[in-house]
Parts: structure tokens; sequence; C-alpha cells
């Protein structure tokens, strides 16, 4: 059997897996250097964004306490009952098939109206599309 080389525990490797390509730095004398720079526009573009409404922090102030009730439920739960709820509104016709459905598309249009703010225009969309996706169902259940 070969037996493998051991490294000083002090030393680091070389090449692209060394710490340049971890950190992003592109080599010891540029350490910290671009981390700084980075940090420095990250803090900048926090600064220039607009502040929420009073519409927003009310939204925010009253979805608290809700939010915090959510969160003690077991983690498997609340996504087991928005799955029920889409079952039932797509396999029970009429109002009980809309409702089902409307509860969905509230619940989930409430979640990306709180988490919009940190959203990428991707992640935006795509919430968009979901929500719209679930109360076109809901409308084709009530008038089916």
């Amino acid at each position: 059997m070969s037996q493998r080389k051991r490294r000083p525990s002090g030393s680091r490797p070389t090449g692209s897996a060394g710490r340049g390509a971890r950190t992003g730095t592109a080599g010891p004398g540029t350490a910290g250097r671009t981390e700084r720079n980075g940090s420095q526009r990250a803090a900048a573009t926090v600064g220039a964004e607009s502040q929420p409404s009073g519409a927003r922090r009310a939204l925010e102030r009253a979805s608290t306490p809700l939010l915090l009730r959510l969160q003690r439920l077991p983690p498997w739960l609340v996504p087991l009952i928005m799955l029920a709820l889409a079952v039932t509104g797509l396999f029970i016709h009429g109002p009980i098939g809309f409702a089902a459905l409307a509860v969905v598309a509230l619940f989930l249009g409430w979640l990306a109206v709180l988490s919009w703010p940190a959203l990428k225009p991707g992640a935006r969309a795509l919430r968009v599309l979901a929500v719209g996706v679930v109360a076109a169902a809901a409308v084709t259940q009530l008038l089916v």
C-alpha cells in the first residue's frame, strides 16, 4: 500500500484551491483589499434602499403574531395543510374547491408580500406566477 505524504498543519495548498480561490482575492498582496471594498459596496447598497412605507410596516406588525404562531408548529404541518387544501380544491368542484384554493392563494400571496423586499427579480416573478396559477385554478373551480 502506498503511504500518503502529510502536509504540515501550518502549510497551505497552492494553485486554484488556495486562499485566493476561497476568498475571492488575487493573492497575498491584495488580501483584504477586495473583501473590504466589497463590504463597503454592500453597505452603500443597503443604505440606498428606500424605507418601508407605513402600510408595509403595519402589515409586518400585524403579521408578526401569526408568523410566530406558525413558527411554533411542527415544520411539516403547514406544507401538509397547504397540500391538503390544494388537493381538495383541485378535486372538489364548486364553492368548496374555490374556497380551498383561495385559502392557498391568499397564504402564498401573504408570504410573497412579506418576503418581497428580500427577493431578487427572478424569485419575485416565480412568486407572482405561483399565486396567479393557484388563483386561476380557484376561479376555474368556481365557474365549473
